[in-house]
């Protein structure tokens, strides 16, 4: 086997010159999707809100509405472009992945937007222990604590953009084809010298 890199579309994806809501967490809320772990998002969330009323709940990446024990902003499924703006506008993301690694994140990280993702599954050995992303426990107030350092402290908030940033930069589907080459090339001699 062979590893390749989920690529960005930078053209979509990037920082652009618009204001910054201070105090907005994006969860992703595809509910119809269990590796998700909505459920667990919401219960992080709810617990945020106990500690910060003030924060603004933009949830999106569903068809319908979900569950939740607290107000927030439905954004349904939205386009590329529609997904950028969100990225750039809002503080924090929240995306939860129990198996493979979700291509959002990194596309967060592109438009400037650290991120808070399960620890000890897949997105660490991606994403690296220290960068855009936060890592946090499978438990709702160890995922709530992350979302809510990200939020009130502004010198953190500013580094973890910086490398997610700096980590998003060099990312393309170029990258990834060429990777997949590789892959198969090397494939491909391996089996021609087991037939020799």
């Amino acid at each position: 086997s062979s590893r390749f890199s989920f690529g960005i579309d930078h053209d979509t994806y990037h920082p652009r010159d618009v204001p910054r809501e201070p105090n907005s967490v994006v969860m992703y809320g595809r509910d119809i999707t269990p590796r998700r772990a909505v459920p667990l998002a919401i219960m992080a969330v709810a617990e945020l809100l106990e500690r910060r009323p003030q924060t603004r709940v933009l949830s999106f990446g569903n068809s319908a509405p979900i569950a939740t024990p607290f107000p927030y902003e439905d954004l349904g499924v939205l386009t590329l472009e529609q997904l950028a703006q969100t990225f750039t506008r809002a503080s924090v993301g929240l995306v939860l992945s129990m198996t493979n690694y979700s291509v959002i994140p990194q596309e967060m990280l592109a438009c400037g937007m650290p991120v808070v993702e399960l620890a000890g599954v897949s997105g660490e050995g991606i994403f690296g222990s220290d960068g855009g992303v936060t890592f946090a426990e499978f438990d709702p107030l160890a995922l709530a604590d992350a979302l809510e350092r990200l939020l009130d402290d502004r010198q953190e908030w500013e580094r973890r953009s910086a490398e997610g940033l700096a980590w998003a930069h060099g990312r393309t589907w170029d990258l990834g084809a060429e990777q997949i080459e590789r892959g198969l090339r090397e494939a491909l001699r391996l089996a021609a010298a087991f037939r020799a």
